[in-house]
């Protein structure tokens, strides 16, 4: 839905579009003049806009082509009014918690009531795939010359642990599956009571997939 139809069916006059899609309907109220800024909750309303609509951000970060919005969301309005339901919006505003519309469906690429939660980078960061500067093979693995061994490593509170060598790519593959499902889990047990249960709960089930 285009910013100018949403407009024109809820009455929203004035407003400051955003990415030529979004209504920011709370006007100035969301500009803090004597800090030169926006508002935190202005800022992660356009942050999310921006990896759905701007096209240099998907010059940049191209696994954010195809990502969609609720047109309800397009309203700054609607979407604070969403959002302030969901636990972990004041870490939010407070500690840099993002929003994340993948963890409650994997794969997810809209941004939704239903499909968004909030989580801290930590949470964020591990299941992040890398996907688009990986190089042949699967995530976790890489090839060693000097043993001529495929080899797996995962990061653990930003430390690098060895997983083996093995013969075969899958093989690698298979130890830095089991090792990520198992980190991921130790991570929503460290986080489970400040979460959205519902994320806590996809986590616990989080698959790694040889084609992530």
């Amino acid at each position: 839905m285009k910013a100018v139809q949403f407009i024109k069916d809820h009455g929203v006059e004035k407003a400051r579009l955003v990415f030529g899609v979004g209504a920011n309907d709370l006007g100035r109220s969301t500009w803090l003049a004597a800090e030169k800024r926006h508002t935190t909750e202005y800022k992660l309303w356009q942050n999310m806009l921006e990896r759905a609509y701007s096209q240099k951000c998907h010059e940049r970060k191209p696994t954010y082509i195809g990502t969609t919005v609720d047109p309800k969301w397009l309203s700054l309005k609607a979407f604070l009014e969403d959002v302030s339901k969901i636990k972990g919006f004041d870490k939010a505003l407070t500690e840099g918690w993002q929003l994340d519309k993948d963890i409650i469906s994997k794969g997810s690429k809209h941004y939704s009531l239903d499909t968004c939660c909030f989580v801290p980078k930590a949470i964020n960061v591990l299941i992040t795939n890398s996907k688009a500067s990986r190089g042949k093979y699967p995530i976790g693995v890489f090839y060693s010359s000097r043993d001529k061994k495929y080899q797996s490593c995962l990061k653990i509170d930003n430390k690098n642990k060895f997983l083996g060598s093995f013969p075969t790519p899958t093989d690698a593959f298979m130890a830095y599956k089991k090792a990520k499902e198992d980190q991921i889990k130790v991570v929503a047990e460290r986080y489970k009571d400040q979460i959205d249960p519902r994320a806590y709960h996809a986590l616990l089930s989080f698959t790694i997939e040889i084609t992530d």
